[in-house]
């Protein structure tokens, strides 16, 4: 700190050793206005064209009507599923019915061809063929199940 801090010694103020600190005389400035701000935007969506709009519709709608068509297709294949689940039990207690009603009915004529061979009134063949009837019947209803 030579010549040129000499010089201008009355702006520095001695602070330690090596520190100087600047002071500097008071300046008055103009006061300034305040800033206030107040703003607002408004935002319209720019038309280009009108020209789709019906092809939208349109497109919306078909999307709807293949949605019910969709829907009223599901309700029909759970009917008929339905329908076709309910006939199977059905047919199935038929055939059970039937099994049971032809096993009984060849059980009934095979009893009443040896009662009648036992007493003479039928031939040894219709008893043999009645017996094979019965076991038919039985092999039938056993493949069956």
């Amino acid at each position: 700190m030579s010549n040129d801090l000499d010089t201008t010694k009355s702006s520095w103020t001695h602070a330690d050793e090596d520190t100087y600190i600047a002071v500097c005389p008071l300046m008055i400035l103009p006061p300034t206005p305040a800033y206030r701000s107040l703003s607002a935007g408004l935002s319209t969506p720019v038309k280009f064209s009108n020209r789709y709009k019906g092809d939208i519709k349109a497109a919306t709608f078909s999307m709807q009507q293949a949605e019910v068509q969709y829907q009223q297709v599901v309700q029909q294949i759970q009917v008929e599923v339905t329908q076709a689940f309910i006939n199977y039990q059905a047919a199935q207690k038929q055939v059970q019915q039937f099994d049971n009603g032809m096993l009984t009915d060849a059980k009934e004529v095979l009893e009443g061809k040896i009662y009648s061979y036992k007493r003479g009134e039928t031939s040894l063949l219709e008893v043999l063929n009645a017996q094979r009837t019965y076991n038919d019947v039985q092999q039938i209803i056993t493949r069956r199940c």
